[in-house]
């Protein structure tokens, strides 16, 4: 993985900094703004040993919102 590769991701956790998780080839990323089950395509912008940064430009998931009326 290097800064400037594009990836289709989906986040399969968040963490307590509410960042979306995905891995890509074994290398875990942080998304910011994602939600669990999101996906978007990112554009790596820094490796780390351990994890990736990027930022992302197309996003879309499968969170629904409703609203319930109490009765």
């Amino acid at each position: 993985m290097r800064p400037g590769e594009v990836f289709n991701v989906k986040v399969s956790s968040v963490n307590l900094r509410a960042a979306g998780i995905a891995k890509v080839d074994g290398m875990v990323v942080f998304i910011p703004g994602l939600l669990e089950g999101e996906q978007a395509y990112i554009t790596i912008d820094s490796v780390e040993k351990n994890y990736a940064l990027p930022t992302f430009w197309r996003a879309w998931g499968c969170v629904e919102w409703k609203f319930y009326e109490k009765s």
